[in-house]
């Protein structure tokens, strides 16, 4: 298949996620335990953004992210309703 995520497949890429979760694995059970988020969703989130840290890019990201975060608000929805609507 093709993809943007298909690259992830490959077997580097799996064996990098197979030993990342073996290297924090009591993180990991912790996390499981406390938060019920399971390791293999945080391992692809890593390794999809940022190859476990190899690739952290050249952005402050924080701000973007707290705008992602805000973007369901109900002020935020109105003020973007408001700005894109037709005059």
């Amino acid at each position: 298949s093709s993809g943007m995520y298909t690259g992830f497949l490959r077997s580097q890429m799996l064996h990098m996620a197979s030993e990342f979760m073996h290297t924090y694995e009591r993180q990991f059970d912790l996390i499981e335990r406390t938060l019920k988020v399971p390791r293999e969703v945080i391992t692809a989130i890593l390794l999809i953004e940022t190859q476990f840290g190899r690739n952290t890019g050249d952005h402050v990201i924080l701000y973007r992210l707290s705008r992602i975060a805000t973007t369901g608000e109900p002020s935020n929805i109105d003020k973007n309703l408001a700005r894109l609507r037709p005059e």
